[in-house]
């Protein structure tokens, strides 16, 4: 992950890749029930209302000013340790709202550190880790953020889906259970495969590192559109539903789609949204921040 260049927030400059960055390391630190920051590269209301929060809720500057800069105070606490301060940050922002989402968004959220808690990790530096990094090889991390760099994307949100789809494996010649003929790191496809002049066979057959120059070229087509885990999450499974809003109705009940996703449809309403989709991967994304998960 790059290095904060310039200042962002109230009267920064407020550079694209440096908000980018900011928005990354501000949904780290976040509870994980709260709605997470896209990352548009624009300081906007929301954004700014983090930062403040964060430099009164966490870093306790005594005149909070909304702008994080380089070599200041709330950058360093932004680098260091998320999982030490993440349920101290106050989640104003909520997830959907409607009847229909209620019941999915009131359910149990996974278990969580206290605040305060001490970590036996010790503080790290945002350019050094991402979620699930410390369950991958030094190269397979460094290569994601490589390739997160170049697709304007979070390397946490990549890690978060790939770890949802190979089950925590990282591997790339797991098969998807459910007999589909999807393999590896993002469940390619067989027709999937072939698009990107490969086979589900030579993918098994590759390494993790290689396989994820075929996991940069599937999202290539939708750089600049994805700007939030769920929309991360749909360019694998739905790509129609990038960019739509939370309830946007992905299966509907009596067809064939519906009934292989038919477990993904919390609140049993016969109807399968965007934010009932991904609600599993951003599970993955609040354990892949935890004590021997994130590195």
């Amino acid at each position: 992950m790059p290095v904060l260049q310039h200042s962002v927030g109230r009267n920064g400059v407020n550079q694209r890749p440096d908000t980018r960055l900011i928005q990354n390391l501000l949904n780290r630190h976040l509870p994980p029930r709260a709605v997470l920051l896209k990352l548009d590269g624009v300081v906007g209301p929301k954004t700014l209302a983090r930062i403040l929060q964060f430099q009164t809720g966490i870093v306790k500057l005594r005149s909070a000013d909304g702008r994080v800069d380089p070599a200041g105070p709330t950058l360093h606490a932004l680098n260091t340790a998320p999982h030490i301060a993440r349920n101290a940050l106050p989640a104003t922002v909520q997830p959907p709202t409607s009847p229909r989402l209620a019941t999915v968004a009131a359910k149990p959220p996974a278990p969580k550190v206290q605040p305060g808690a001490r970590s036996e990790s010790p503080p790290v530096a945002h350019k050094d880790v991402v979620a699930w990094g410390a369950k991958v090889s030094p190269g397979f991390k460094r290569k994601v953020l490589e390739i997160t760099a170049r697709l304007d994307i979070s390397p946490d949100f990549l890690m978060s889906c790939m770890a949802f789809e190979s089950g925590e494996t990282f591997s790339p010649s797991i098969l998807n259970a459910a007999g589909s003929g999807a393999v590896g790191l993002i469940q390619f496809m067989p027709s999937t495969a072939k698009s990107l002049h490969t086979s589900t066979t030579a993918l098994a057959a590759m390494s993790a590192e290689s396989q994820l120059d075929y996991v940069e070229r599937y999202f290539r087509p939708y750089k600049g559109r994805i700007r939030t885990i769920e929309d991360i999450y749909m360019t694998i499974l739905f790509p129609r539903a990038i960019g739509r809003n939370a309830e946007y109705v992905l299966f509907t009940e009596g067809t064939k789609a519906y009934k292989q996703n038919k477990g993904l449809d919390a609140d049993e309403d016969r109807h399968v949204s965007k934010y009932e989709a991904a609600a599993a991967v951003r599970a993955k994304y609040n354990k892949g921040l935890r004590p021997g998960y994130i590195g």
